[in-house]
């Protein structure tokens, strides 16, 4: 939770898409929130964080400091929890930010999984693309395995050593990738293609379980 160079940049293009009646699950230090408060075409921001001390942080000493505190409204609860009860079009836009890092991709995943069905409001992921670029060398090991398997060649288990959290991960794109059939060269760059992963991952009805 912090205001750096990188989370300045990488959440400009959050900025620039908010409009509306917006929503961002994950306050951090309210950069977002206050950037997108500035906007005139922005009629209110409603904050979704499940940390006490992060909104007790947030009200009493960033908020009072917006030129447009008026169109902010913190909620505490889940982020997830939250999304499942959403209308569709209930909010015009939503920015997702409840992670620290790529490295926490289970809630980015998550959080996808129970938007799906919102399709009257535009949703944005930060770091989207560093996720499908991460997810890429999973794509790659499940291609490789496929491909040994089909051609009866023996390799070593990768799955060995592996983290419960990379084991389910490795498992999701398993299955995501189950019925997909890689017949040329480009196939590969395809499914490689972090903008390609995450389309796939939207149009697809495999689900992520972290249980």
């Amino acid at each position: 939770m912090s205001v750096t160079p990188n989370e300045v940049t990488t959440v400009q293009p959050a900025i620039d898409n908010a409009k509306g009646k917006v929503l961002t699950l994950g306050c951090g230090m309210g950069y977002f929130a206050y950037m997108a408060s500035l906007k005139n075409d922005v009629d209110s921001i409603t904050i979704i964080e499940l940390e006490q001390d992060v909104i007790d942080l947030f009200q009493n000493n960033i908020l009072p400091q917006f030129e447009h505190k008026e169109k902010i409204n913190v909620i505490k609860a889940d982020a997830i929890e939250f999304m499942k009860n959403v209308k569709d079009g209930e909010y015009d836009y939503c920015f997702a930010d409840i992670w620290l890092s790529v490295a926490d991709i289970e809630p980015y995943l998550l959080v996808k999984e129970v938007s799906r069905r919102l399709k009257k409001t535009k949703i944005d992921y930060w770091i989207e693309d560093c996720f499908a670029s991460y997810l890429s060398n999973y794509v790659w090991v499940e291609m490789m395995k496929s491909f040994s398997i089909s051609n009866h060649i023996d390799v070593p288990d990768t799955d060995s050593g592996l983290s419960e959290a990379d084991l389910r991960l490795s498992n999701y794109i398993h299955r995501l990738m189950k019925k997909v059939e890689i017949k040329m060269p480009e196939d590969l760059d395809y499914y490689l293609t972090p903008k390609n992963i995450i389309k796939f991952i939207n149009t697809s009805k495999t689900t992520f379980n972290i249980t």
